[in-house]
C-alpha cells in the first residue's frame, strides 16, 4: 500500500513539474518574438550603416590611415579585449557551454604567444566562467533585466570598451556570442570587432555617392564608425538574447515530453502495482472462506 502511494506522489510531483516547464515554454515564446523584432530592427539599421561606410570608403581611398578603427596589418599585438556575452540563467541546454569552449580555446591560442587577455562580460554564466579561468575582467553587467531592452542598457560597458581600444589599452577586440540561425540552431562565434576590416562589412551594393560632410569629414567618419561598432555589439546582444530563448523553448518542450514519458512508464506500474495487490486480497479472501468450510 505504502508503494502505491509513493508511486501516486510521484505522478502528482511530475505533473507539477510539467505544468512549469510548458509555463515556461509559452513565456519563453512570447519573450522571443519580442526580442526579434528587436534584432530585426536593428539588423536592418546596421545594413545601412554598412553601405554608408562602403560608399565613404570607395571615395576616401585613404579612409585606412585616417580613422584608428579601421584596418591595420602593421600593428603590433600585445593586448587582446573580449567582450563576451552569456545568460544570467541556465535550463537552455548547451547553449553557454558550447560558446564558452571556443572562447578558451581562442584564450589558449593567444596566450601561447605570450599576449595579455583582457575582458568585459555581460551575463553572470560568464562572469563565473571568467573568474574560474583567472581572466581579467575589466567590466561586467549581470542579472540584466530584460524587460525593456535597448542600447542604453549596455552602452557604458561598449564606451569603455571602445575607450581601452583608442587609448591603446586594446589592441585587438573580439565579441563572443551565440549567433541566431534559427530556434533549432545557434552557432558560437568569435567575431572581431576591431579594428574594423571594410572588407568584411555586408552592406549589399555601393550606391557609389559622394557626399558633402558637415561640419567636417572627421567629424562625420568618427561619429559613423562610433554608432556602427556600438550597433553592431547591441545587434550581437540581441542575437544571443534570442538564441538563448529558442534554446530555453526547446530545452522546456524536451523536459515537458520527458514528463509526459515519465508519467505514462509510472501510471502503468501504479496499474500493475495495483492490480497485483488486488489479486493477492481475493486470493486471501478465497483461502480464508476455503478454511472456514
Amino acid at each position: 500500500m505504502n508503494f502505491i502511494k509513493e508511486i501516486k506522489n510521484k505522478i502528482e510531483g511530475i505533473k507539477n513539474t510539467k505544468k512549469i516547464t510548458k509555463a515556461m515554454e509559452m513565456v519563453t515564446v512570447f519573450k522571443m518574438r519580442k526580442s526579434q523584432k528587436k534584432m530585426f530592427a536593428s539588423k536592418f539599421y546596421l545594413s545601412l550603416l554598412n553601405k554608408l561606410i562602403k560608399n565613404i570608403y570607395f571615395f576616401q581611398n585613404n579612409l585606412h590611415k585616417q580613422h584608428q578603427y579601421l584596418y591595420n596589418n602593421n600593428k603590433i599585438i600585445k593586448n587582446i579585449g573580449y567582450i563576451l556575452i552569456t545568460t544570467d540563467k541556465g535550463l537552455c541546454g548547451n547553449f553557454n557551454n558550447n560558446l564558452l569552449k571556443l572562447l578558451l580555446n581562442d584564450i589558449k591560442k593567444w596566450k601561447e604567444k605570450s599576449i595579455n587577455i583582457k575582458s568585459a562580460v555581460i551575463g553572470y554564466k560568464g562572469l563565473f566562467f571568467l573568474k574560474k579561468n583567472n581572466i581579467q575582467i575589466l567590466s561586467q553587467i549581470i542579472n540584466f533585466k530584460i524587460n525593456d531592452i535597448n542600447i542604453s542598457k549596455i552602452i557604458d560597458i561598449i564606451k569603455y570598451m571602445l575607450n581601452l581600444y583608442k587609448i591603446s589599452h586594446i589592441d585587438k577586440l573580439f565579441i563572443v556570442y551565440n549567433k541566431y540561425v534559427n530556434t533549432i540552431i545557434q552557432t558560437p562565434k568569435i567575431f572581431q570587432l576591431l579594428p574594423l576590416s571594410l572588407n568584411d562589412t555586408q552592406g549589399g551594393n555601393i550606391e557609389k555617392n559622394n557626399y558633402l560632410y558637415e561640419p567636417n569629414f572627421s567629424t562625420i567618419i568618427n561619429h559613423v564608425l562610433n554608432k556602427y561598432i556600438q550597433l553592431q555589439i547591441y545587434n550581437f546582444f540581441l542575437e544571443n538574447l534570442v538564441g538563448e530563448y529558442a534554446s530555453r523553448i526547446i530545452a522546456m518542450k524536451i523536459a515537458t515530453d520527458n514528463a509526459d514519458f515519465f508519467i505514462k512508464d509510472l501510471q502503468l506500474l501504479y496499474n500493475k502495482v495495483r492490480q497485483s495487490n488486488i489479486t493477492q486480497e481475493l486470493n486471501e479472501i478465497i483461502t480464508g472462506a476455503s478454511a472456514m468450510q
